[in-house]
């Protein structure tokens, strides 16, 4: 319905609700209505549809009233009817306005609100405007010789009327309707046939029969309450006041003045007084019952709502237990037999409808060696000594065999002792996971073996290989201190180049292998940086000589004199690439860089070691692979230049080590750099540099008794012949037996042991003589290993056996002087004061 329609329903209802009242009964001489049902009408209006926008309609209709009641012709001028249309307009203004702004709930579905409703929307707003009516009545001159008593009369009439309109229409349009409340629809229309019955009948009675039965019309109202809500009272009430008044304006019923007394307007004033008291504590009543009634079916709703999703999480339960895979078990101690779901029987081979066996029956299907273990966990969970367990058994399947489970389970319930009464879990079959697991126990035992024997058969060959290496490059060296031709000197220098390179290979291997162990140690010793770059050049001097391809070194400012790290290490790193850099540039220079890329770091130096050459270059695609080990950038160059492919993959790895990385930038053709980058840490203080070679000194002239334990012929003749150009005297152990026997026979100012000899090692060796030592009171003589390791670990190890240096194969001469001169610091100092 448009908006227009409303208005002019509007305008229909005011003018014929009030010309019905005025019909059926009215107070001379004004004709006023007795029942104000327009104002109730209005505000419903104005609640339900039109708002702020009913008042022009409402004032229109009104005036209409006044007009048409009194006779007057339309549009003519009488300041009175517009005056009274304005006041009679301003009720329902008020009231809508109170409606808006003080109600924050809807009047007529909580208690509270009803009360602001009662007094705030229908009982004030027609006091203000009532006595306003019955003045401009009376200043109009239809009310002549009024008293004050009168006045007063007149206004209360017209307040109760006006006001009872609004307690009577509104709930009829916007109480709540009674779908909902857990009643059916025939219901709820019995129960308001009921209501009007027996309003009928109260009627009859009251103002027909006897005066005595209006004293029914309070439990009427209650009972209306009850049956049909706050909509139920506003009916009866509405009915018991039109009846009452039409039937006192007819001298009926026990609001009837007697005859004598000629007040005519008091008994409509009593029924109104009784129709307005009536109405409060009924439509209170119904709007109570109302709210106890929509409460009750929310809580049947909800337990309705409750108990479906209940039997919905219960199929799905039921369901979920069906088809899962995994048993599951709900144990109340207090019953002998736990309940299981039916998976539990499939997964052991029985059907799903087996039976639940008890406790006892059950135990019995375990595996004897696990029983006593299953057994244990459920005592503690009954005990109170755990809330939940974890425990795998092998169970007996249907046909034999056995199967693992795995079960979880945990305590969800407990008494007042705290002694468990209800455990659930779960059994999990794990027969193939226990399987795998044994299967990769198994690999990773043959992996480890594996592994071992790798370890073991690399220090074997590293032995095997180091020791006939420590022949040739030992006797060469001597050789080359003999008078030799110029020919016979080039054989020598081709036999200690081709060991040379044949040892740097076996390092490359072994350095390669400790990586992908995890075995690589760094010492971490403080050096000089400079004189270790400086130290790496010299070795490719004689080489850079020959091919006209000069080295550079560029030290950046503020670089740091003394770093701690390997040295060693480091050498390695920059003779690879310096090596690489040499072997690809015939045309050109080798540039060494050498810059801090984070100076004042308190805690290490940042170190870039840049290697620049003008050589090849090396391509996009071969750089990829140019790190992998056993890789080269070109099969055709390689056959050119030679190489194992490891130098680059191991530096990498060892910059990586010095928590640092290996960098290329490369172009075909255009050289290449290789950019090392290493944290190294700092010193307080400047140190002796290590690793450094040892200075041209003068030889020692006084000679001293040294042991010599060398399984291997020919590094007896060698290390012989090395320490008799030394000057000292020599005796042999060909084991380690031997050499802890010649201890007991006599004192000898040195002993130099290898560490893998047949009958008693190096190790076992030096611990023997340490702890004869002690037990005799011998003072303690220095002993140096003599093995084909390399690494820091096994440079512990023989420190922790009791030995006091570290020789490595294959034995340089200038390496054993080294050692002698350190071990035997008095020989040296004798020999320089002679």
């Amino acid at each position: 319905m448009s908006r227009l329609l409303w208005h002019g329903a509007l305008y229909v209802l005011l003018v014929s609700t009030a010309f019905i009242a005025m019909g059926l009964i009215s107070l001379p001489p004004t004709n006023m209505t007795t029942v104000w049902l327009p104002a109730g009408v209005a505000l419903a209006l104005m609640v339900f549809r039109l708002g702020w926008w009913a008042l022009p309609t409402i004032w229109l209709a009104n005036t209409s009233v006044v007009y048409l009641a009194n006779g007057y012709p339309l549009f003519s001028w009488h300041p009175f009817t517009y005056m009274l249309a304005l006041v009679n307009t301003a009720g329902p203004a008020l009231s809508y306005a109170v409606w808006r702004w003080w109600l924050t709930k809807p009047p007529f579905e909580d208690g509270r609100s009803y009360i602001k409703f009662v007094f705030g929307v229908a009982l004030v707003p027609s006091l203000l405007t009532a006595w306003m009516v019955i003045a401009i009545i009376k200043w109009a001159g239809f009310l002549a010789g009024m008293t004050w008593d009168g006045f007063l009369i007149r206004s209360g009439i017209n307040t109760l009327s006006s006001s009872l309109g609004i307690l009577l229409v509104l709930p009829l349009v916007l109480a709540p309707r009674d779908e909902g409340l857990g009643r059916s629809a025939g219901e709820i229309g019995a129960a308001h046939g009921l209501n009007l019955l027996l309003t009928l009948l109260v009627c009859w009675l009251s103002f027909h029969v006897t005066p005595y039965a209006i004293y029914l019309t309070i439990p009427l109202a209650m009972l209306a309450a009850l049956l049909t809500g706050a909509r139920g009272v506003a009916i009866a009430v509405m009915l018991i006041a039109f009846y009452g008044l039409i039937a006192t304006a007819h001298g009926l019923g026990p609001f009837v003045l007697p005859a004598e007394d000629t007040r005519t307007y008091r008994p409509v004033f009593e029924m109104a007084i009784f129709a307005f008291c009536l109405s409060l504590p009924g439509q209170f009543a119904g709007i109570v019952y109302d709210q106890l009634r929509r409460y009750q079916a929310g809580l049947e709703d909800m337990v309705a709502q409750r108990t479906r999703d209940l039997s919905e999480a219960e199929e799905r339960f039921r369901l979920a237990i069906e088809a899962v895979s995994d048993g599951i078990f709900d144990w109340e101690f207090r019953r002998s037999k736990p309940r299981f779901n039916p998976s539990f029987f499939t997964m052991l081979g029985h059907p799903a409808d087996t039976p639940d066996p008890d406790w006892q029956t059950l135990r019995r299907f375990v595996h004897p060696r696990d029983r006593e273990r299953v057994d244990t966990v459920i005592s503690e969970c009954r005990a109170a000594q755990r809330d939940s367990f974890q425990v795998e058994a092998r169970v007996r399947v249907r046909g034999g065999g056995w199967q693992w489970i795995l079960a979880r389970g945990r305590v969800v319930l407990r008494g007042d002792d705290g002694a468990a009464q209800r455990l659930v879990g779960t059994t999990t079959d794990i027969t193939e996971e226990r399987q795998r697991t044994s299967e990769l126990v198994s690999a990773r035992n043959r992996a480890q073996q594996a592994d071992r024997a790798k370890s073991q058969f690399l220090a074997a060959m590293s032995h095997e290989i180091r020791t006939p290496m420590n022949g040739v490059l030992g006797f060469a060296e001597m050789l080359d201190t003999t008078d030799l031709n110029q020919t016979q000197q080039e054989f020598v220098e081709s036999i200690r180049t081709s060991g040379e390179t044949l040892l740097a290979l076996l390092n490359d291997i072994l350095d390669l292998s400790k990586i992908e162990a995890g075995h690589m140690d760094l010492e971490q010793r403080a050096f000089d940086l400079s004189l270790c770059i400086e130290s790496v050049v010299q070795l490719f001097r004689m080489q850079s000589e020959a091919k006209h391809v000069p080295i550079r070194v560029v030290l950046a400012e503020g670089l740091p004199e003394m770093v701690v790290g390997d040295s060693t290490r480091l050498k390695q790193v920059l003779s690879n690439l310096v090596s690489n850099a040499m072997k690809f540039t015939e045309v050109g220079s080798v540039t060494i860089e050498v810059e801090e890329s984070d100076a004042g770091n308190p805690n290490y130096h940042d170190i870039s070691i840049a290697v620049k050459d003008t050589g090849i270059g090396i391509a996009p695609e071969v750089q990829a692979r140019l790190f992998r080990p056993f890789s080269q950038g070109d099969a055709s160059v390689a056959r050119r230049y030679g190489g194992s492919g490891l130098g680059l993959s191991i530096s990498r790895q060892i910059c990586r080590l010095m928590l640092g990385d290996l960098l290329l930038q490369s172009e075909r053709g255009k050289g290449s750099t290789f950019t090392a980058r290493v944290k190294l840490g700092q010193v307080g203080e400047r140190q002796s540099p290590t690793g450094m070679p040892e200075s041209e000194e003068a030889p020692m002239h006084l000679p001293k008794r040294i042991l010599v334990a060398e399984d291997n012929q020919l590094n007896r003749r060698l290390l012989e012949a090395y320490l008799q150009k030394l000057g000292h005297a020599v005796r042999f152990a060909h084991d380690g037996v031997e050499a802890v026997e010649a201890c007991r026979d006599g004192a000898f100012d040195l002993i130099l042991s290898d560490v893998q000899m047949p009958r008693m090692d190096g190790l076992t060796c030096a611990r023997t003589i340490r702890a004869e030592e002690a037990e005799a009171g011998r003072p303690r003589t220095p002993i140096v290993a003599i093995t084909a390791a390399t690494t820091a670990r096994d440079r512990q190890t023989c420190l922790d056996a009791g030995m006091d240096d570290f020789l490595t194969k294959p034995i340089r001469f200038n390496e054993l002087r080294a050692i002698l001169r350190r071990m035997l610091p008095e020989v040296y100092e004798e020999s320089q004061s002679s």
